[in-house]
Protein backbone atom coordinates (compact mmCIF):
# COMPACT_ATOMS: atom_id res chain seq x y z
CA UNK A 1 0.00 0.00 0.00
CA UNK A 2 1.38 3.37 -0.97
CA UNK A 3 1.11 6.40 1.32
CA UNK A 4 -1.42 7.93 -1.04
CA UNK A 5 -3.61 4.81 -0.92
CA UNK A 6 -3.29 4.68 2.84
CA UNK A 7 -4.42 8.31 3.14
CA UNK A 8 -7.42 7.61 0.85
CA UNK A 9 -8.54 4.67 3.01
CA UNK A 10 -8.16 6.71 6.16
CA UNK A 11 -10.38 9.41 4.75
CA UNK A 12 -12.93 6.79 3.63
CA UNK A 13 -13.32 4.73 6.85
CA UNK A 14 -11.94 7.05 9.52
CA UNK A 15 -9.99 4.18 11.21
CA UNK A 16 -8.75 6.26 14.08
CA UNK A 17 -12.06 5.77 15.93
CA UNK A 18 -10.78 2.28 16.81
CA UNK A 19 -7.27 2.09 18.38
CA UNK A 20 -6.57 -1.40 17.13
CA UNK A 21 -7.61 -0.46 13.60
CA UNK A 22 -5.51 2.67 13.83
CA UNK A 23 -2.50 0.60 14.88
CA UNK A 24 -2.94 -1.73 11.93
CA UNK A 25 -3.19 1.18 9.54
CA UNK A 26 -0.16 2.91 11.02
CA UNK A 27 1.92 -0.28 10.76
CA UNK A 28 0.85 -0.65 7.17
CA UNK A 29 1.76 2.96 6.51
CA UNK A 30 5.18 2.44 8.12
CA UNK A 31 5.82 -0.63 5.97
CA UNK A 32 4.75 1.31 2.93
CA UNK A 33 7.17 4.16 3.70
CA UNK A 34 9.98 1.68 4.31
CA UNK A 35 9.34 0.24 0.84
CA UNK A 36 9.48 3.74 -0.65
CA UNK A 37 12.74 4.42 1.15
CA UNK A 38 14.27 1.17 -0.15
CA UNK A 39 13.17 2.00 -3.66
CA UNK A 40 14.73 5.46 -3.33
CA UNK A 41 17.97 3.93 -2.07
CA UNK A 42 18.06 1.45 -4.93
CA UNK A 43 17.39 4.24 -7.43
CA UNK A 44 20.18 6.37 -5.95
CA UNK A 45 22.60 3.48 -5.96
CA UNK A 46 21.75 2.68 -9.56
CA UNK A 47 22.23 6.31 -10.57
CA UNK A 48 25.56 6.68 -8.79
CA UNK A 49 26.72 3.28 -10.04
CA UNK A 50 25.98 4.37 -13.60
CA UNK A 51 27.87 7.64 -13.05
CA UNK A 52 30.82 5.77 -11.58
CA UNK A 53 30.84 3.41 -14.55
CA UNK A 54 30.93 6.40 -16.91
CA UNK A 55 33.84 7.93 -15.02
CA UNK A 56 35.68 4.61 -15.06
CA UNK A 57 35.15 4.36 -18.82
CA UNK A 58 36.51 7.91 -19.30
CA UNK A 59 39.54 7.06 -17.19
CA UNK A 60 40.26 4.06 -19.43
CA UNK A 61 39.91 6.24 -22.51
CA UNK A 62 42.34 8.76 -21.04
CA UNK A 63 44.80 5.98 -20.27
CA UNK A 64 44.59 4.75 -23.87
CA UNK A 65 45.17 8.29 -25.13
CA UNK A 66 48.19 8.73 -22.87
CA UNK A 67 49.59 5.45 -24.17
CA UNK A 68 49.12 6.65 -27.78
CA UNK A 69 50.86 9.95 -26.97
CA UNK A 70 53.78 8.11 -25.41
CA UNK A 71 54.14 6.01 -28.58
CA UNK A 72 54.08 9.15 -30.74
CA UNK A 73 56.68 10.77 -28.49
CA UNK A 74 58.96 7.77 -28.86
CA UNK A 75 58.58 7.92 -32.65
CA UNK A 76 59.51 11.63 -32.60
CA UNK A 77 62.57 10.86 -30.50
CA UNK A 78 63.66 8.26 -33.05
CA UNK A 79 63.13 10.72 -35.91
CA UNK A 80 65.17 13.39 -34.09
CA UNK A 81 67.97 10.90 -33.53
CA UNK A 82 67.94 10.02 -37.23
CA UNK A 83 68.02 13.71 -38.19
CA UNK A 84 71.01 14.21 -35.91
CA UNK A 85 72.78 11.39 -37.73
CA UNK A 86 71.97 13.01 -41.07
CA UNK A 87 73.36 16.36 -39.90
CA UNK A 88 76.58 14.64 -38.85
CA UNK A 89 76.82 12.90 -42.24
CA UNK A 90 76.23 16.19 -44.09
CA UNK A 91 78.96 17.86 -42.03
CA UNK A 92 81.41 15.10 -42.92
CA UNK A 93 80.52 15.35 -46.61
CA UNK A 94 81.10 19.11 -46.55
CA UNK A 95 84.49 18.65 -44.88
CA UNK A 96 85.43 16.03 -47.51
CA UNK A 97 84.35 18.37 -50.33
CA UNK A 98 86.52 21.18 -48.91
CA UNK A 99 89.55 18.88 -48.72
CA UNK A 100 88.99 17.73 -52.31
CA UNK A 101 88.70 21.33 -53.44
CA UNK A 102 91.96 22.22 -51.71
CA UNK A 103 93.66 19.27 -53.45
CA UNK A 104 92.26 20.42 -56.80
CA UNK A 105 93.61 23.93 -56.23
CA UNK A 106 97.07 22.52 -55.56
CA UNK A 107 96.83 20.38 -58.70
CA UNK A 108 95.90 23.42 -60.81
CA UNK A 109 98.84 25.42 -59.51
CA UNK A 110 101.53 25.78 -62.27
CA UNK A 111 104.98 24.37 -61.65
CA UNK A 112 106.54 27.80 -62.05
CA UNK A 113 104.31 29.21 -59.33
CA UNK A 114 105.29 26.38 -56.97
CA UNK A 115 108.94 27.51 -57.02
CA UNK A 116 109.65 29.76 -54.10
CA UNK A 117 111.25 33.10 -55.05
CA UNK A 118 114.67 33.95 -53.72
CA UNK A 119 113.46 37.03 -51.91
CA UNK A 120 109.93 36.98 -50.54
CA UNK A 121 108.18 40.35 -50.34
CA UNK A 122 107.82 41.72 -46.86
CA UNK A 123 104.45 40.68 -45.44
CA UNK A 124 102.20 43.41 -44.08
CA UNK A 125 101.60 43.27 -40.37
CA UNK A 126 98.52 43.50 -38.21
CA UNK A 127 95.20 43.79 -39.99
CA UNK A 128 96.74 45.15 -43.22
CA UNK A 129 96.92 41.74 -44.96
CA UNK A 130 93.32 40.99 -44.02
CA UNK A 131 92.19 44.38 -45.29
CA UNK A 132 94.10 43.86 -48.55
CA UNK A 133 92.35 40.52 -49.03
CA UNK A 134 88.90 41.98 -48.33
CA UNK A 135 89.54 44.67 -50.99
CA UNK A 136 90.72 41.99 -53.41
CA UNK A 137 87.67 39.81 -52.65
CA UNK A 138 85.28 42.70 -53.19
CA UNK A 139 86.90 43.41 -56.57
CA UNK A 140 87.12 39.81 -57.81
CA UNK A 141 84.10 38.94 -60.03
CA UNK A 142 83.79 35.21 -59.20
CA UNK A 143 83.35 34.77 -55.45
CA UNK A 144 83.95 31.07 -54.81
CA UNK A 145 85.75 29.26 -51.93
CA UNK A 146 86.62 32.33 -49.91
CA UNK A 147 88.45 30.44 -47.17
CA UNK A 148 90.67 28.63 -49.69
CA UNK A 149 91.41 31.96 -51.38
CA UNK A 150 92.24 33.52 -48.01
CA UNK A 151 94.75 30.74 -47.30
CA UNK A 152 96.41 31.31 -50.68
CA UNK A 153 96.51 35.07 -50.02
CA UNK A 154 98.03 34.52 -46.58
CA UNK A 155 100.77 32.34 -48.06
CA UNK A 156 101.48 35.04 -50.66
CA UNK A 157 101.47 37.82 -48.05
CA UNK A 158 101.76 40.71 -50.55
CA UNK A 159 103.17 44.06 -49.55
CA UNK A 160 101.65 47.34 -50.68
CA UNK A 161 103.59 47.41 -53.96
CA UNK A 162 102.62 43.85 -54.90
CA UNK A 163 99.04 44.50 -53.80
CA UNK A 164 98.78 47.50 -56.12
CA UNK A 165 100.20 45.42 -58.98
CA UNK A 166 97.70 42.61 -58.29
CA UNK A 167 94.73 44.96 -58.21
CA UNK A 168 95.81 46.72 -61.43
CA UNK A 169 96.16 43.38 -63.23
CA UNK A 170 92.81 42.20 -61.86
CA UNK A 171 90.99 45.30 -63.11
CA UNK A 172 92.59 44.87 -66.54
CA UNK A 173 91.71 41.19 -66.78
CA UNK A 174 88.12 41.91 -65.76
CA UNK A 175 87.78 43.87 -69.00
CA UNK A 176 89.23 41.05 -71.13
CA UNK A 177 87.05 39.25 -73.67
CA UNK A 178 87.76 35.91 -72.03
CA UNK A 179 86.46 36.97 -68.62
CA UNK A 180 83.40 38.67 -70.09
CA UNK A 181 82.48 35.79 -72.39
CA UNK A 182 79.45 33.60 -71.54
CA UNK A 183 78.65 35.50 -68.38
CA UNK A 184 82.11 34.97 -66.83
CA UNK A 185 82.15 31.20 -67.31
CA UNK A 186 85.91 31.12 -67.94
CA UNK A 187 86.91 33.25 -64.95
CA UNK A 188 89.20 31.11 -62.72
CA UNK A 189 88.52 30.60 -59.02
CA UNK A 190 90.18 33.29 -56.88
CA UNK A 191 92.45 30.75 -55.13
CA UNK A 192 93.57 29.38 -58.51
CA UNK A 193 94.21 32.90 -59.75
CA UNK A 194 96.34 33.75 -56.68
CA UNK A 195 98.27 30.47 -56.63
CA UNK A 196 98.95 30.74 -60.36
CA UNK A 197 100.41 34.25 -60.11
CA UNK A 198 97.99 35.30 -62.86
CA UNK A 199 98.58 39.01 -62.22
CA UNK A 200 101.84 38.53 -64.19
CA UNK A 201 99.95 37.51 -67.36
CA UNK A 202 99.83 39.91 -70.27
CA UNK A 203 96.28 41.06 -70.83
CA UNK A 204 94.50 43.27 -73.32
CA UNK A 205 90.77 44.08 -73.45
CA UNK A 206 90.43 42.13 -76.73
CA UNK A 207 92.45 39.14 -75.53
CA UNK A 208 91.99 36.53 -72.83
CA UNK A 209 94.02 36.32 -69.65
CA UNK A 210 96.69 33.66 -69.29
CA UNK A 211 94.61 31.79 -66.71
CA UNK A 212 91.77 30.70 -69.06
CA UNK A 213 91.32 29.08 -72.41
CA UNK A 214 93.04 30.81 -75.38
CA UNK A 215 91.11 32.43 -78.21
CA UNK A 216 92.64 34.63 -80.88
CA UNK A 217 91.38 37.21 -83.37
CA UNK A 218 92.82 36.08 -86.73
CA UNK A 219 92.43 39.50 -88.33
CA UNK A 220 94.35 41.14 -85.50
CA UNK A 221 97.16 38.60 -85.80
CA UNK A 222 97.44 39.12 -89.59
CA UNK A 223 97.47 42.88 -89.17
CA UNK A 224 100.15 42.62 -86.52
CA UNK A 225 102.28 40.30 -88.64
CA UNK A 226 101.95 42.56 -91.71
CA UNK A 227 102.96 45.68 -89.76
CA UNK A 228 105.96 43.98 -88.21
CA UNK A 229 107.48 42.22 -91.30
CA UNK A 230 111.06 43.53 -91.65
CA UNK A 231 111.78 45.57 -94.81
CA UNK A 232 114.65 44.28 -97.02
CA UNK A 233 116.65 47.13 -98.57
Amino acid sequence: MTPRQFAAECRACNPFTDPETAAVYLKAAADSYEGVIEQAKAACEQKYRSTLDQYAEKVEQLKDRISDLEDELEEKRIELAQLGGLDLLIGRLKATAERLEAVQVKADKPAAAQKKPCAKPAAPKGKTAEKYFEDFWAEYPKKRSKQVALKAWTRLAPNKELYNKIMAALRAQKQSAEWRRDGGQYIPYPATWINGGCWEDETAPEQTSGCGEHSYDLNKLLEHATNNIPTIP
